[in-house]
């Protein structure tokens, strides 16, 4: 099985070494993309009866999965989707795939936004 490595990793390894194989890149997003097609129709089946051994642990893990970009991260991920959205080269299905996600993507950047801060005390303000 061929190893893929995150976008960002050959980009910074490509960069360091003052070369940019567009080629790698895209046939990485090809395999990406590959992959995530394969998985998708499995995402709302129960985990088959060999995997939930490896999925079962004996104390909780220390870390979680999160998502919790930047906000100014946050906000060029909306503008690409925007763009996206508005250039229209997108097929009707994955059109609507991208307008779900860039409205759930408002809503969460509206939200962090909103967000409280601080939190007034009897011994003063706290910053959360």
């Amino acid at each position: 099985m061929q190893r893929i490595l995150p976008s960002w990793q050959i980009t910074v390894s490509v960069l360091s070494k003052g070369l940019l194989n567009v080629m790698t890149l895209l046939k990485n997003w090809r395999y990406v993309r590959a992959c995530l097609a394969l998985l998708q129709p499995t995402l709302t089946e129960p985990v088959p009866q060999h995997l939930q051994a490896s999925l079962t642990v004996e104390t909780l893990p220390t870390r979680t999965p999160l998502f919790e970009p930047e906000p100014d991260q946050m906000g060029r991920y909306c503008q690409l989707l925007t763009h996206l959205l508005m250039s229209k080269t997108l097929s009707d299905e994955m059109e609507r795939v991208a307008g779900d996600l860039l409205q759930d993507l408002v809503g969460y950047f509206a939200d962090t936004l909103k967000a409280p801060r601080w939190l007034k005390t009897e011994d003063g303000v706290m910053v959360l």
